[in-house]
């Protein structure tokens, strides 16, 4: 009688466990680009935070840092393969191959691949902030008047290293810099320019490169800067938004949430769950920048003195500021002849739609 008994329920265990595996594999499994900048924070928040942010739509972890399932209204719906990406313009390479789906990285980069025939949009801003100069402690500047002085009466160009041709915080200071008066060059042999620029290749270069002498100072994306003040290589000698014209740099966007048009095309529906995922995420992460102090930590390998400084702002609103800055953007990567292809002629009103749907964050914040 027992055994009669246990044989059935075995085999009931076992279909329900066939069930259950079947159904976990038929969920479609997508790739997501992501790099360990604090302007990422929010998306790593989101994957860490999970269903504590939101149920209406939010990332289960089901493998450290490597695989996450995207729940909708109570019902996965997804799977989400990490990729890490060392900056915007590998995150868009991999995206235009194929390899990955989604990625956080810097609109230039997005800018500089759509100009070459790329098909990706930006979806929404992730952060505002988030970029600054720094140098070693005796260069002899703290604000920008002093940093001015300081180029102007250099008898040779001034070195200032950057980590990627396409990141927002070169093409930035190199507007800025212009705008007040200032030559930039990528000729080591332009000895008349007042600033060199050179290109480090990876933000893991920006400190050793400054400690080698190998340029004066660096401009580079958060967590760099507040790492370097932390630890005692560098000191801040201008915020983003300290620079010329006072106030345009203010809140000035950066990275942005993009999507391949095959994802646009056969998935909205995992698109919208997405951006309602990072806008929900955005606003968490304000509200509690403490715990994001411990994300940065054991996620990204931030020092806590360093992600305790951290001044990112999170936010996926995309309004008249991000749409201006995104304009001031892209005129930059023209003037400097990095989207000389499509974009060569065009004005940033002509070529927005070919470079961001915006429909997916309008529907999440109910414009």
């Amino acid at each position: 009688m027992q055994k009669r008994f246990v044989v059935p329920v075995v085999m009931l265990l076992l279909v329900a466990a066939l069930a259950v595996g079947c159904s976990q594999e038929e969920l479609p499994v997508y790739k997501f680009g992501y790099g360990f900048s604090s302007h990422e924070g929010a998306f790593m928040m989101a994957a860490k935070a999970g269903k504590a942010i939101s149920d209406k739509a939010y990332l289960e972890e089901i493998a450290d840092r490597q695989l996450y399932r995207l729940h909708v209204d109570g019902k996965p719906v997804a799977d989400f393969e990490l990729v890490t990406v060392t900056g915007g313009n590998q995150a868009m390479q991999l995206m235009s191959q194929g390899h990955i789906d989604f990625a956080t990285g810097s609109s230039a980069a997005l800018m500089a691949a759509v100009d070459k025939g790329a098909t990706m949009k930006g979806l929404c801003p992730i952060h505002t902030g988030g970029i600054a100069v720094v140098a070693l402690e005796e260069f002899p500047a703290d604000n920008w008047e002093e940093f001015q002085a300081v180029v102007k009466q250099s008898s040779e160009p001034v070195k200032v290293g950057y980590h990627s041709p396409t990141s927002a915080p070169i093409i930035l200071f190199e507007k800025a810099v212009q705008m007040a008066g200032l030559t930039t060059t990528g000729d080591p042999n332009n000895k008349d320019a007042d600033i060199l620029l050179v290109d480090l290749k990876d933000t893991k270069n920006l400190v050793p490169a400054m400690n080698s002498k190998q340029v004066d100072v660096w401009v580079g994306p958060s967590p760099n800067p507040e790492i370097a003040v932390t630890t005692g290589v560098g000191k801040v000698v201008l915020d983003m938004k300290d620079m010329p014209p006072k106030g345009q740099w203010d809140d000035f966007p950066c990275c942005v949430l993009s999507t391949s048009a095959e994802m646009i095309a056969e998935h909205p529906d995992i698109v919208e769950a997405v951006v309602q995922v990072m806008t929900d995420a955005a606003a968490y992460t304000m509200e509690n920048m403490d715990k994001l102090v411990d994300v940065m930590v054991d996620w990204a390998g931030v020092p806590k003195e360093a992600a305790e400084i951290n001044t990112v702002k999170y936010t996926t609103e995309n309004n008249e500021k991000f749409i201006n800055g995104e304009a001031i953007i892209f005129e930059a990567l023209q003037a400097t002849d990095k989207v000389n292809e499509d974009f060569r002629d065009v004005k940033f009103e002509d070529a927005i739609d070919q470079l961001f749907n915006f429909s997916f964050i309008d529907k999440v914040l109910g414009k």
